[in-house]
């Protein structure tokens, strides 16, 4: 059976030429994880399965009217956050109206956290309340028979005859990630900008044991029994490795997509030496980055994770940050056990090992205050990182911070979705908007003084600003990605990581993608 699964970008950065106008996604690591694995399931079960990507500026009804009569998919599978559900129940709606018989199913973390919403939603027919590779292969046989789809865990189901949903309880996690397929990419690749392929990500486990209140982890582990936090296995990950360089041969670079790696000190020292096992079988060693939750214990161990990990040759770790208000950050955002000081010898230690460090950073919390940002400026200051990502708050329904937000009755009536993490949406008095929007276009200018040269500082705070209106965010991304005296402005104030061709990843003078 033909099956479509459909991405919407919230924001189109493409890197395209002219000549490639759909190639929305600038490298490989902007490839979305969930529908992936879905893509694989599906194929492995014997479904024929194709992408679509939209963007802000494309014409729904045109750009589905022409994927649905040339593909003629019997389902289509849609993904989204909350920012993302507004465009993506429209085009439930528009698919419905182009055909009628076509099944539509949502998943994602928004329709995990809210799933009551296909109650109110006419034209999705399933939505996925959980983890979806088993559930969608069974959805998908039985829409391929022509029966009512029915009892599958994991899936809410709409039964048109008799006008009701079919609330069907969640198995337990699947606690074996090596038994998954590996990850469809080829599918990906008309989609991209950057070529050759020079670089991949690697989703190498599942789940968070933090409970930080922005985060969804941890309510999304409340909605199946089992164990949430899951790692394959390293020969399971080193196999997958071997399959990206028969894919892509240029391939000089990985990304390990995990949301903290160290917590096992055990784990993360066997990950390392399988890694560097498998550099010393190539001719030219791959270079990895990975995402560190830093904690007293991984300070702690610090040197020996770091040692493991420079001889693996990881060239950079990005780390969570978030506030550096001590107070701020234990009451509040209830993230994990460390100080400003953990985090800054952690920091030393991996670049005393040649190993750079990014920081992720929040502004605009409930209740933040000015000086509790300027702890978090000079913490910043002090990691002394290579490049640093700064996001503005952004209340997620289902989330316990999202529920502070309502309590301190702080969110706007009106909360706009365009420029998710880029504008403030909330209205409190001890931090004021123009006041975020102040220290967001500074935050960077102030962070690597002495580091970066003023010139190049400055520039990153013209380029903040633009971002911060869609069609000068436009103008620059067409500009600098289109133009030789545009793409050559853009790399020369722009720091990265992982750089090939003066593609970015993770900008220190632009916000976290």
């Amino acid at each position: 059976m033909n099956i479509g699964l459909l991405y919407s970008l919230e924001e189109h950065e493409q890197m395209a030429t002219a000549a490639n106008p759909k190639e929305f996604l600038p490298d490989p690591l902007s490839i979305h994880f969930g529908l992936s694995f879905i893509a694989s399931a599906l194929k492995k079960a014997g479904h024929n399965v194709r992408f679509l990507l939209v963007a802000p500026h494309t014409d729904l009804s045109e750009e589905l009217t022409r994927f649905i009569g040339e593909f003629n998919p019997r389902m289509i599978g849609l993904t989204a956050v909350a920012t993302q559900y507004p465009i993506i129940s429209q085009i439930a709606e528009i698919v419905k109206k182009i055909d009628g018989s076509i099944y539509t199913v949502l998943g994602g973390v928004h329709a995990i956290l809210q799933p009551a919403l296909i109650e109110e939603d006419i034209f999705l027919d399933a939505l996925c309340a959980g983890e979806g590779e088993v559930a969608v292969v069974s959805l998908a046989d039985a829409v391929e028979k022509g029966v009512q789809p029915a009892n599958i865990p994991n899936l809410w189901i709409r039964n048109s005859a008799t006008n009701t949903i079919e609330k069907n309880g969640n198995d337990p996690f699947d606690p074996d990630l090596d038994a998954f397929p590996f990850i469809e990419r080829k599918m990906w690749d008309p989609w991209i900008a950057s070529k050759p392929i020079t670089r991949q990500h690697v989703l190498i486990a599942r789940g968070c044991p933090f409970k930080c209140t922005y985060c969804a982890n941890h309510i999304l582990a409340e909605t199946q029994e089992g164990k949430q936090l899951r790692f394959r296995s390293p020969e399971n990950v080193i196999a997958e490795l071997r399959q990206i360089r028969l894919d892509y041969p240029d391939v000089e670079s990985i990304y390990f997509e995990v949301e903290t790696f160290g917590g096992n000190k055990s784990f993360a020292t066997h990950f390392c030496k399988k890694l560097e096992e498998y550099n010393a079988s190539l001719q030219k060693p791959i270079r990895y980055g990975i995402n560190v939750a830093v904690t007293r214990n991984i300070s702690k161990n610090s040197p020996e994770i770091l040692d493991a990990m420079q001889r693996a040759n990881f060239d950079f770790v990005n780390i969570g940050l978030e506030s550096g208000s001590e107070k701020y950050r234990r009451d509040v955002l209830k993230r994990p056990e460390y100080t400003n000081e953990d985090i800054i010898y952690f920091s030393k230690m991996a670049r005393e090992r040649s190993i750079n460090v990014s920081l992720y950073v929040l502004i605009g919390l409930p209740g933040e205050t000015v000086e509790d940002f300027n702890q978090t400026v000079d913490c910043a200051k002090q990691c002394v990182p290579f490049a640093c990502s700064l996001s503005k708050f952004f209340p997620y329904p289902g989330t316990r911070l999202y529920d502070i937000a309502k309590e301190q009755n702080v969110i706007n009536a009106h909360v706009d979705t365009r420029l998710e993490r880029r504008i403030s949406v909330l209205n409190m008095k001890q931090f004021p908007a123009w006041r975020i929007n102040y220290e967001y276009l500074m935050f960077h200018f102030r962070v690597f003084q002495g580091q970066i040269p003023f010139f190049i500082r400055a520039t990153g705070v013209l380029r903040k600003l633009m971002g911060m209106y869609p069609l000068l965010n436009s103008l620059y991304m067409y500009f600098a990605h289109r133009t030789q005296i545009g793409l050559f402005l853009h790399r020369k104030s722009t720091r990265t990581q992982f750089t090939d061709a003066g593609a970015p990843i993770v900008p220190a003078l632009e916000f976290r993608p």
